[in-house]
C-alpha cells in the first residue's frame, strides 16, 4: 500500500479472435525508475514515454504520480506532435509532463509500439549546453532519445514477461496447481480440432467426489483444502495413461485420453474408482471419499467441447444417481434426464416462491390408551400442473440441489404454528418433524431451530425432530455434538428407520435420543414372517433396556397393533389409525377423540 504502479491491461484472444482472458496487473513504479538511472541527465532535466493515447507509460524523474498516470499529457508536446503531422523525430517548447517550468525539449516516435519518448531540459541548461557548444542543442537531445528509446524497450520487454507469468497463473489453480477450467477449454478445444482432422477419438472425464462435502462442514475448509491437493496428487501420479487433468472447480476434476478404446476407457474408470476409494489421512483423521465418473466421447456424444462436457457431466449425475462410487458413459436418454432435473429445480422454486408447498399430517398413537398423542409433519406438493405430488418425487432431488434446506425451514415453522394452535384449541399434541441428512450436516441447524421455536412460541418439549439412523452414523461424533446442541435447546430426538443401517450397540446407548422408530419393513409382515416378528420383539426390548421409548411405523391390521401392544411397545403409526391428512381433516379426526384398540381400530 502507499507504492504507486503503472497499469498493465492485455486481453487474450484464441484463434478466431475472440476474447477469452483479459489479464490485468500493475508494474510497480521502481522498476520503471531502474531503467533510467544510467542516463546521465543535467539537474531538472525529464524523459518520459507517452503511449498512443497520451497516457505516460513512464516518466523519470517521477512527480505526482497520480495525476501523471490517471490523465492524459497535454499542452507543448502534444500540440507539436500533432503540429508535425506524422514526422518521426520533433521540438518543442513549454511544459512537459508533470513539470511546471518552461522547458525546451525533443522527441521521437517509436511506431513499431505505438509509442512517443520525449526528453526536455530547463531553459536556462538549454542555453548553458548551446553556449558551451556552440551548436544547435538538438542533436544533443536526439542522443537521450536513444538511450531513451533502449529502455522503453527494455520495459516493453519487462512487461511481456509479467504478461507471461500471469497468463501462467490464470491457466493454474491455485490450490493443486492443476490446470483450471481456462486452461482445459483452452486443452480441449485444440485436442479436438487435431482428433477432428485425424478421424480419431477424444474421451472427456468429469469426475466428482463423494462425501466431500461431508468432510468440508463437518471438518472445516482448511482440512477439505487439504484433501482436494491429496487428490490432485494421487490422480496424477495414479492415472498416467490421461493427456490432461484439470480441477474445474470445487470437488470436480476433469481427465481427458486422446485415441482411445472404450473397453480400455472403462478399465480405466474403474481404477479410478479404485484409486480413489483407498482412505486418505489427513491431520491424523482418516477420511474416505468417492467419486463418481461421468464419461463423454468424441465425436460420438457432440461434435464440440461444450456439448462433449455437458455430457459428460450429465453422465457423472447419472452415476450418482445409482449410487455414486461408479462411472458411467453418457447415453442420449441421460440428457432427457438432465432436462428434466432442470425442470423440477425450477418448478420448485417456483412453489417455494408461490406457497404450492403443503403440511400434511399423521397421527401417533399411544399404544397403551389407543389415544392420539401426537403428529408426524410430511410435506406434499400441490403442482398446479400434475396436482398432488408425494415427497418421493421431489424430496431426492431437493436435497442434491440443496433446496431441502429452505424447504425443510419451511417445513419446521408451518408443523410449528400448527401446533401451537391445536394445542391453543386443547389439543397439546408432540409434533414429529423428519431431518434430512443435508440439514442435520448444517451448522446452523440448531440456532434455526432455536428461531423457530421463538418466533411461533412452540414450546421446546413438543417438537420432536427425527433423523434417519444412516444419517446418524456417517460421521458419528460429528453428529453427536450436532444432537447434543439440539438436545440442550430442550426438545425430543428419534431415531428413524431403526433397523435398516448399521448402527453399533456401544453407539447407540451414548446417542441422546428419546425415541426409538422401529422401520415398516419389519413390522408390516412381522405376523407373517418369524425372523420379522424376533427382530420387532427385540428392538422393542432394546429401545426399554436403554431407557428409550418406542415407536413401530407401518401400523396396518388390528393384529399387528394388538401383538406390538403386547411386546411393550409404546407408540405406532400406520394406516390403521389414518393416512397423512391435510390439517384440517387431522383436526376433524381429533374432534372425534376416537381412542384405537383391538376392537375399534381404525373405526
Amino acid at each position: 500500500m502507499g507504492v504507486w504502479r503503472v497499469p498493465l491491461r492485455a486481453p487474450i484472444r484464441d484463434a478466431q479472435g475472440v476474447v477469452r482472458l483479459v489479464i490485468q496487473a500493475d508494474i510497480p513504479i521502481s522498476e520503471h525508475e531502474a531503467l533510467w538511472q544510467g542516463i546521465l541527465l543535467p539537474p531538472h532535466a525529464v524523459i518520459g514515454i507517452l503511449h498512443g493515447d497520451g497516457m505516460h507509460m513512464a516518466r523519470s524523474p517521477l512527480r505526482d504520480a497520480q495525476s501523471l498516470f490517471s490523465t492524459p499529457e497535454q499542452g507543448p508536446l502534444v500540440e507539436a506532435m500533432r503540429r508535425d503531422g506524422g514526422a518521426s523525430q520533433g521540438a518543442f517548447e513549454g511544459r512537459a509532463g508533470a513539470d511546471s517550468s518552461s522547458m525546451f525539449g525533443a522527441y521521437t516516435r517509436m511506431e513499431r509500439h505505438a509509442l512517443v519518448a520525449y526528453v526536455a531540459m530547463p531553459r536556462a541548461v538549454f542555453w548553458l549546453k548551446w553556449l558551451r557548444h556552440h551548436g544547435y542543442v538538438l542533436p544533443l537531445f536526439l542522443g537521450y532519445l536513444l538511450f531513451l528509446v533502449v529502455g522503453a524497450r527494455l520495459m516493453i520487454r519487462h512487461q511481456r514477461r509479467h504478461i507471461d507469468a500471469l497468463l501462467e497463473q490464470a491457466r493454474r489453480d491455485p490450490l493443486t496447481g492443476l490446470p483450471n477450467r481456462f486452461a482445459a477449454g483452452e486443452w480441449l478445444q485444440q485436442e479436438l480440432a487435431h482428433a477432428r482432422r485425424k478421424s480419431s477419438r477424444v474421451a472427456v472425464l468429469v469426475l466428482d467426489l463423494d462425501g466431500f462435502k461431508d468432510v468440508n462442514d463437518s471438518l472445516g475448509h482448511g482440512l477439505g483444502d487439504q484433501l482436494l491437493r491429496m487428490v490432485a496428487r494421487r490422480l496424477a501420479d495414479g492415472v498416467l495413461e490421461a493427456d490432461f487433468l484439470a480441477r474445474l472447480g470445487g470437488d470436480e476434476f476433469m481427465m481427458a485420453v486422446s485415441d482411445v478404446d472404450v473397453d480400455a476407457l472403462a478399465d480405466q474408470a474403474g481404477r479410478i474408482v479404485e484409486l480413489l476409494s483407498a482412505p486418505f489421512v489427513v491431520d491424523g483423521h482418516t477420511l474416505s471419499v468417492g467419486v463418481s465418473i461421468g464419461i463423454g466421447l468424441f465425436p460420438e456424444d457432440g461434435d464440440g467441447m461444450d456439448v462433449v462436457l455437458r455430457h459428460a457431466d450429465a453422465a457423472m449425475y447419472e452415476a450418482k444417481r445409482k449410487g455414486r462410487n461408479t462411472f458411467e458413459f453418457f447415453d442420449p436418454a441421460l440428457e432427457q434426464a438432465v432436462h428434466r432435473r432442470l425442470r423440477l429445480q425450477q418448478d420448485m422454486q417456483r412453489a417455494l416462491a408461490n406457497g404450492e408447498f403443503e403440511v400434511y399430517y399423521q397421527p401417533l398413537v399411544e399404544m397403551r390408551s389407543g389415544r392420539i398423542v401426537g403428529a408426524e409433519a410430511l410435506v406434499r406438493w400441490n403442482d398446479p400442473e400434475r396436482g398432488l405430488r408425494g415427497p418421493a418425487e421431489f424430496i431426492p432431488h431437493s436435497e442434491s440441489t440443496g433446496l431441502i434446506l429452505p424447504l425443510g425451514q419451511w417445513v419446521l415453522r408451518a408443523a410449528c404454528v400448527q401446533a401451537v394452535r391445536w394445542a391453543g384449541q386443547g389439543w397439546p399434541l408432540k409434533m414429529s418433524v423428519n431431518l434430512s441428512a443435508r440439514q442435520f450436516r448444517d451448522p446452523e441447524l440448531p440456532a434455526q431451530v432455536g428461531a423457530i421455536l421463538r418466533d411461533t412460541g412452540m414450546v421446546a418439549e413438543s417438537l420432536q425432530l427425527e433423523i434417519t439412523e444412516s444419517t446418524a452414523m456417517e460421521h458419528p461424533a460429528q453428529a453427536l455434538e450436532a444432537m447434543s446442541a439440539l438436545k440442550a435447546l430442550g426438545l425430543r430426538l428419534a431415531i428413524d428407520d431403526f433397523g435398516t443401517g448399521y448402527s453399533s450397540l456401544s453407539y447407540l446407548k451414548r446417542i441422546p435420543a428419546d425415541l426409538i422408530k422401529v422401520d415398516q419393513s419389519f413390522v408390516r409382515e412381522m405376523l407373517a414372517d418369524a425372523s420379522d416378528r424376533a427382530i420387532v420383539e427385540a428392538m422393542i426390548g432394546l429401545s426399554a433396556t436403554l431407557g428409550r421409548s418406542s415407536l413401530a411405523e407401518g401400523i396396518e391390521t388390528a393384529e399387528v397393533f394388538d401383538a406390538l401392544r403386547a411386546y411393550g411397545c409404546h407408540y405406532g403409526q400406520g394406516d390403521l389409525f389414518a393416512p397423512p391428512l391435510p390439517a384440517d381433516r387431522f383436526e376433524a379426526l381429533l374432534r372425534q377423540g376416537i381412542r384405537y384398540g383391538a376392537g375399534e381400530a381404525g373405526g
